[in-house]
């Protein structure tokens, strides 16, 4: 379903997709999937697959939309100084997201330990931020194709990472720069942002290099505070879309 609730001022959308067979009997685990920047809750349904994955593997998706605005009008989310609008508005995404989660879970059975966040582009930088400003809600975070553009990131706690990222993109180089779209922004090397992620988690084990082919690198940090892994895998193909 597509619904919206109040918040700061305005009316926030998102679109719901309960697993098929869903009975409100046994909490299900929740992942917030955020779509990238000019994109809706419907872009980021289709392109992620996200809503088959939960009908087979038995899971609730939230699809959140942020705010449209700017010169094109264009949805984005304020994931620090990424991206667009949002950013330059400095509107309040993470109490959004923070909102919106205590609106599901009282509607809903979901297992409060186990929200995930991901995102495409801009909504992967904002799974970024959420896991720096939301980190006793959200248990782990899958950013695809996007950095992180936080001046301080100070988690409450450690977060498991999975980051999907091309060597092709352009848009989001992985070795950071400015970058061919149209954010226009620098966006930090994928390396030195796991970095620092690893320190937060005091990984012992860092860049260590587990599987390098004509098709993708894994990379991990391991040994890490509460047995949590950091995991990124970077595709010889693909670009700045979603693998």
């Amino acid at each position: 379903q597509y619904d919206s609730i109040p918040y700061d001022g305005d009316y926030r959308t998102y679109l719901l997709h309960l697993p098929s067979g869903y009975t409100g009997i046994s909490d299900l685990p929740l992942i917030v999937a955020m779509h990238g920047g000019f994109g809706n809750a419907y872009n980021m349904e289709t392109i992620s697959e996200l809503s088959i994955k939960a009908d087979a593997e038995h899971f609730i998706v939230v699809y959140p939309e942020g705010v449209k605005g700017g010169f094109l009008n264009a949805s984005s989310w304020n994931a620090g100084w990424c991206c667009g609008f949002a950013s330059s508005s400095n509107v309040d995404d993470v109490g959004f997201i923070d909102s919106l989660l205590n609106t599901l879970i009282g509607d809903y059975s979901i297992d409060t330990n186990r929200i995930y966040a991901t995102g495409m582009s801009n909504g992967g930088f904002m799974s970024y931020r959420l896991a720096c400003e939301l980190s006793d809600r959200i248990a782990a975070i899958a950013p695809v194709e996007c950095s992180m553009t936080m001046t301080s990131c100070t988690p409450n706690r450690v977060v498991p990472i999975i980051h999907f990222h091309s060597y092709l993109d352009t848009h989001i180089p992985y070795d950071g720069g400015i970058g061919s779209g149209p954010s226009n922004h620098y966006n930090p090397p994928i390396d030195s942002v796991l970095n620092v992620w690893a320190s937060n988690n005091s990984c012992g084990i860092l860049n260590d290099t587990i599987i390098n082919n004509a098709q993708y690198t894994l990379t991990k940090w391991t040994d890490c505070d509460c047995e949590t892994e950091i995991h990124c895998y970077i595709t010889q193909d693909g670009g700045h879309s979603w693998p």
